[in-house]
């Protein structure tokens, strides 16, 4: 049914997702009239918000990153296997992406789904939500609540973002 829960969490998923991407989409255009109550339910405004923040945040890296494809033809946006073609397991990998050189991330694909499991590639990888560390390469299993898409950053990374406490 249109307007359900179904509908709301899908679309929050897809700004979690949209935000992480050089151009923020939510795919609200696409649904038919408003069946999130985007701009007058808390949690949609909230999420809203808070990607908003993170995409605006991304800003200078992503231009950086728009120079890199001009100047190499390399993709903003890439598969594991290009940055990491030694490891095998990267070319299998069909859900989750590079953002640039320094950011990881798994976007949620099931509904009801509260953890994931990422392959993470041979560096040092920091989850941006909690700041706890991982070494890869391996997979790890992470806290993927309603909200929070699972989101690394590589250590050593180049890159300022804001506290999640923040956004």
């Amino acid at each position: 049914a249109v307007g359900g829960p179904g509908e709301k969490e899908l679309w929050i998923r897809w700004a979690e997702l949209g935000a992480l991407m050089p151009t923020m989409r939510d795919m609200y255009g696409a649904m038919e009239g408003d069946p999130v109550d985007l701009w007058t339910d808390g949690e949609t405004l909230s999420t809203f918000r808070t990607y908003a923040k993170l995409h605006t945040a991304l800003r200078p890296y992503l231009y950086r990153y728009a120079q890199v494809a001009h100047e190499r033809g390399l993709p903003i946006v890439r598969p594991l296997f290009l940055n990491y073609p030694e490891e095998a397991d990267t070319y299998a990998l069909e859900d989750q992406y590079l953002l640039g050189d320094d950011l990881l991330v798994a976007p949620v694909l099931e509904p009801g789904q509260a953890d994931r499991t990422v392959y993470l590639p041979g560096d040092s990888w920091r989850y941006y939500w909690t700041g706890e560390m991982y070494e890869g390469p391996g997979r790890v299993t992470v806290p993927a609540p309603l909200g929070q898409v699972p989101l690394f950053v590589r250590g050593g990374a180049d890159l300022v973002l804001p506290r999640p406490d923040d956004l």
